[in-house]
């Protein structure tokens, strides 16, 4: 009998989800960094955000979407999880018998006895109200981490060219609000820097802080999407040096960093601007091992001085009188930290304590929401759980960039990978100088990054001879 050939089932048909995924997540995160540009004046909006990220996550977990979570997804869950886990336990009740007993919480009891009250059971947060709404924040970069990992490297890189859309729209409207003044009716918040440009942010800072990521993003992002046919059917990619979209846009975001005139922003502008060169007209070079060693102990060193001249406050911009300078504001902050260890006193309690350990000045109520320096307020919020788990976080962070920076595998998209851990780090180098990661904007960016960084067996190849795998 002559045998018969069998047809192959037709390949199933993508659902219009996974057909427009890309879509969709563009649009995601393009409202986190439109909606997302405030901590606290933007209140509506974050919640509107934190409600669809709710909505995301859950959507996730029922179709068990995390099914093939890698080492470095176990990594942050497991980070992630500590942190929500302490929170949690922060916002339990205690009898008096315990909580009397905890450092820094004498005047709490000494107020219930002058009003002659029974003390009653109180949880390790000063302000559980306030602990509550800070933690729902962290929905937000959660959920962007869950839509923007399954993506392929190239969507990912048009997801970043989207983002640098953005940034330079932002820009442009940085620049429309200084001509129009301090009264200029295209700052969007009540409550933000008047005389430089923010965009759609209430921080000036957090504006240079998205500018900073985006200029080595864009330097490597650009290549990947705009490749184009040549002689022959093969293919070639345009670099930063022979692409004047590429160059324009880092050009215009660098005149909008120096227009903000932020000085830890301006310091950081340094490994940025050499990360957007190195990964685009200067990127062969990158291929000498002894060229990747030596960029990396020369960016690690500007960033150690950076971080040593942020933590003495030589190139903090000084706001207002001496007693609510950013360094005064640190150090009151670290001081009240140290009173309330190792417990702290709760996230989101920040303002309602400094305003007590301030002294209740009037200047510094009006505007004392944050200690610009997340290493500073976390102490104070957290204690020593919280500074242990970022410790840990950075830890990953560092190694994590280290190891993509001067490793050589014939990595997909490996640039744009790159520029990823180089902005993944700057955001937390800017975070010793500011609180970027707590607005929306800026924590979704992050959670972008750091979705290119994680290691994913799928996406890697052979290794190159003598290489390890990243």
């Amino acid at each position: 009998m002559m045998a018969t050939s069998r047809k192959a089932p037709p390949a199933a048909k993508p659902s219009w989800l996974d057909a427009h995924r890309l879509e969709l997540v563009a649009a995601w995160l393009l409202l986190c960094l439109t909606l997302g540009g405030a901590s606290n004046a933007g209140s509506l909006a974050n919640l509107a955000l934190e409600l669809g990220a709710a909505g995301i996550i859950a959507w996730h977990i029922l179709r068990g979407q995390m099914a093939s979570a890698g080492r470095d997804d176990l990594i942050l869950l497991a980070l992630l999880a500590a942190m929500v886990g302490w929170i949690v336990l922060t916002l339990i009740p205690l009898p008096p018998a315990l909580w009397t007993h905890l450092p820094g919480r004498s005047f709490v009891a000494e107020g219930y006895r002058l009003l002659g009250l029974d003390l009653p059971w109180l949880p390790i947060s000063l302000t559980d109200d306030r602990t509550v709404r800070s933690a729902l924040s962290l929905l937000v970069p959660v959920a962007t981490y869950l839509v923007v990992r399954p993506l392929a490297i190239r969507q990912r890189a048009w997801l970043a060219v989207a983002a640098a859309g953005f940034a330079v729209a932002s820009t442009a409207l940085g620049m429309a609000q200084l001509i129009g003044g301090e009264n200029s009716p295209l700052r969007i918040y009540g409550i933000t820097n008047r005389s430089v440009p923010v965009g759609l942010f209430a921080n000036a800072n957090h504006l240079a802080t998205m500018l900073l990521v985006m200029m080595p993003l864009i330097a490597a992002a650009w290549p990947m999407v705009s490749d184009r046919p040549v002689r022959g059917g093969k293919r070639t990619t345009a670099r930063l040096g022979w692409s004047p979209v590429a160059m324009a846009a880092v050009s215009l975001l660098l005149i909008g960093l120096v227009l903000i005139g932020s000085n830890a922003g301006l310091m950081l502008a340094v490994p940025a601007l050499a990360g957007a060169l190195f990964l685009g007209p200067l990127q062969p070079l990158l291929a000498r091992a002894w060229v990747r060693r030596t960029l990396g102990l020369g960016v690690a060193a500007v960033m150690a001085v950076a971080v040593a001249m942020i933590f003495t406050g030589q190139f903090q911009q000084k706001i207002g009188v001496s007693a609510t300078s950013r360094q005064a504001v640190t150090g009151t902050t670290l001081s009240a930290a140290g009173e309330y260890m190792p417990v702290g006193t709760g996230l989101g309690s920040f303002s309602a304590i400094y305003l007590r350990e301030s002294g209740g000045e009037k200047s510094a109520s009006e505007w004392m929401n944050h200690a610009h320096d997340d290493l500073a307020e976390v102490s104070l919020e957290l204690g020593a759980p919280g500074v242990i788990l970022m410790a840990l976080f950075a830890v990953w962070l560092f190694g994590r960039a280290w190891r993509v920076w001067l490793r050589d595998p014939r990595t997909e998209g490996l640039p744009l990978i790159r520029a990823a851990s180089l902005g993944a780090v700057i955001v937390v180098l800017h975070s010793m100088a500011d609180y970027p990661l707590r607005s929306a904007a800026i924590a979704a960016l992050f959670a972008t990054l750091l979705t290119l960084i994680i290691e994913r067996p799928a996406d890697r190849p052979d290794n190159l001879p003598g290489e390890k795998p990243l």
